[in-house]
């Protein structure tokens, strides 16, 4: 599911991402610092018929030592929704990890409906 296999989707019964749009992907800092943290926010529209799964998942594509990006799926919702608009807002913090340093550059968000990208936005991280 992590990596978006279309038919792993369907067998675990998530609705065809075709019928999903992601409007309005807005970063709240374009430039933050290394330690801070930004709110992105999106509309998510179903134009389904009837209440289906929904996985959603944002992806960033960290910038390494090498300059390299190397992508990090992170799970936002698996959950039942109902057709329409949803607003989802959430917040992501560039600091220091055991698990992961940040390195200054250009990072990619995207966010990701049952496997398939709708959106995409970029932020330079500063030290």
């Amino acid at each position: 599911l992590k990596q978006g296999n279309k038919r792993a989707m369907l067998l675990f019964g998530f609705a065809n991402p075709e019928l999903m749009q992601v409007d309005n992907l807005h970063l709240s800092n374009n430039t933050p610092k290394i330690g801070e943290e930004i709110t992105f926010s999106f509309e998510l529209n179903l134009a389904i018929t009837k209440k289906q799964k929904v996985r959603i998942e944002y992806i960033v594509h960290f910038v390494k030592a090498n300059g390299k990006p190397s992508p990090k799926v992170f799970q936002l919702k698996e959950l039942a929704m109902q057709p329409g608009k949803h607003s989802i807002t959430k917040k992501h913090a560039f600091k220091n990890l055991s698990t992961r340093k940040h390195y200054p550059g250009r990072h990619k968000f995207e966010v990701v409906v049952n496997g398939e990208v709708k959106a995409s936005a970029t932020l330079t991280l500063h030290l």
